[in-house]
């Protein structure tokens, strides 16, 4: 699987609102003593009065336990990375778009240019300078953070 697919499985709001209806589902039913089996007609009009208020917390939870999560991985552009041979995410706007920018930060590394080292940044500064007036690179991260830990469930 390559690393575009990796974090196009990443959890989206999608995923976070299937769960919060199922969620919500569950918790109305054993709230009623329904089960999941049971039809939502029986209880419509109690799960209308607290459905949305269900489902918005059980969101809010989510994007703020996603934003925790993630919100101490991002280094800013001006650091630059210290772990040779690891890959790095960049987050790249242009013309208002974000485009995610895989590179393998490869400084100190002697290597032949091929099809595979264009993607290598061999020098940090000059990187940076390269970086037309269009594009702009605010952060980075290391993949490898995004990934379980040795151990961690797959």
């Amino acid at each position: 699987m390559s690393h575009h697919e990796k974090l196009k499985r990443m959890i989206d709001d999608n995923k976070i609102e299937e769960a919060a209806n199922l969620h919500r589902f569950e918790l109305i039913a054993s709230m009623h003593g329904s089960t999941l089996g049971t039809p939502m007609q029986c209880f419509e009009e109690v799960v209308d009065a607290e459905t949305e208020l269900i489902e918005n917390s059980f969101i809010t939870g989510a994007k703020w336990a996603i934003k925790e999560s993630l919100k101490d991985l991002w280094h800013p552009m001006q650091e630059e990375p210290k772990i040779v041979g690891e890959e790095i995410i960049i987050d790249e706007f242009l013309e208002g778009k974000r485009y995610p920018m895989v590179q393998k930060y490869m400084v100190g590394v002697e290597f032949p240019p091929t099809i595979e080292t264009i993607r290598w940044i061999s020098n940090w500064d000059s990187f940076l300078s390269e970086i037309c007036d269009e594009v702009k690179m605010i952060r980075w991260f290391y993949f490898k953070d995004l990934l379980p830990k040795e151990g961690g469930e797959q």
